[in-house]
């Protein structure tokens, strides 16, 4: 068994949702607390870095995780938005953290219009509250209806 006694049971949980970022809003301009009754979750997000890879603790288990890349697509729409369907995939359980690491800690808050709304409003943030990213999620293409919609009502009630 190799030294950071690996299970490699696989889980092949891959998320089918694309993020949209917005090169034209500067995070430290967002003021979060403008879309506060949106919000329906929080979560903390524990990720470990080290020369043997990438982890995240999750549900008390560290899972070594890789990236699954996927050309972002910005080619229709002018430079306003960018789409990435790129995912982590968790690859195998590790038992041990690397010796030589840096942990960050970071939370996740999610906006939704409403309970079945298709478009998710993500921002999430460091220990000390600092913004430090920004994006929307959904399962759907832009073109679908609401989308766009749901989009530009978040990026006008956060003033963009």
């Amino acid at each position: 068994m190799p030294s950071h006694y690996s299970n490699s049971k696989q889980t092949n949980e891959r998320k089918m949702t694309q993020r949209i970022f917005f090169p034209h809003v500067n995070i430290p301009d967002i003021k979060d607390e403008d879309i506060s009754c949106y919000k329906t979750t929080q979560t903390k997000k524990k990720m470990i870095y080290s020369p043997e890879g990438i982890f995240e603790l999750i549900d008390n288990s560290i899972w070594k995780m890789l990236p699954n890349d996927i050309s972002v697509d910005n080619s229709n729409n002018n430079n306003k938005f960018i789409v990435d369907n790129s995912t982590w995939i968790k690859k195998d359980e590790w038992y041990q953290i690397p010796f030589k690491h840096i942990c960050t800690v970071s939370f996740k808050c999610v906006y939704k219009l409403s309970p079945k709304s298709m478009v998710n409003c993500v921002i999430e943030k460091d220990e000390q509250g600092t913004i430090i990213d920004f994006y929307m999620e959904t399962e759907f293409s832009i073109n679908v209806k609401g989308i766009k919609e749901d989009i530009l009502t978040f990026l006008y009630a956060l003033n963009f």
